[in-house]
C-alpha cells in the first residue's frame, strides 16, 4: 500500500499545473470559488455565469528559457469569453480557450476549451451559477 502511494505522488510531479494567471497564482491556486473572469474558462466554467461583457486574455510564458542540452519549456494561454444577450437579458456566457505545453520539439500537449455558464437567479431566486466544459486534449511525442 505504501509503495502505491508513493508511485501515485511521483506521477503528480510530472504533470505539474503552471496556472494560467497571475491572478490565480497569486491566489495560491485557490481559484475556483472566486472564477469571476474569462480565466473561468480554464478553472470553473459556472463563474462565467457572473459575467456581463466580453473578455478575452493571454499568455505566452516560457517558463525555464533554455537547459544545457538546447531544450526549452513553453507555457501558452488564450481564452475569450462573449455573454450572449436576448432582448436585453442574459441567456449565458460562452467562452473558448487554449493551453499548449511544450517541450521544444520533445513533446507538447494541447488543450482546446469550450464552456458555458449561467446564472440561474431569475428561475429559482438562489444565487446559484451552473456551467459545463467541453474539452479535447491532443498530445505529440518526438519520434
Amino acid at each position: 500500500m505504501f509503495l502505491l502511494l508513493f508511485c501515485v505522488t511521483a506521477g503528480y510531479a510530472q504533470l505539474d499545473d503552471f496556472g494560467a494567471s497571475a491572478r490565480v497564482a497569486g491566489l495560491a491556486n485557490a481559484y475556483t470559488g472566486l472564477a469571476d473572469d474569462v480565466y473561468a474558462v480554464y478553472y470553473n466554467p459556472a463563474g462565467l455565469g457572473q459575467q456581463m461583457r466580453r473578455e478575452a486574455a493571454g499568455s505566452y510564458s516560457p517558463v525555464y528559457y533554455q537547459f544545457d542540452d538546447g531544450t526549452s519549456l513553453v507555457n501558452a494561454y488564450a481564452f475569450i469569453t462573449q455573454p450572449l444577450v436576448m432582448q436585453d437579458k442574459l441567456l449565458l456566457t460562452a467562452g473558448l480557450g487554449y493551453n499548449q505545453f511544450a517541450i521544444s520539439n520533445l513533446y507538447q500537449n494541447d488543450t482546446f476549451i469550450f464552456a458555458a455558464g449561467k446564472d440561474l437567479f431569475e428561475i429559482l431566486k438562489l444565487p446559484l451559477f451552473v456551467g459545463g466544459t467541453v474539452k479535447m486534449f491532443s498530445r505529440n511525442f518526438a519520434q
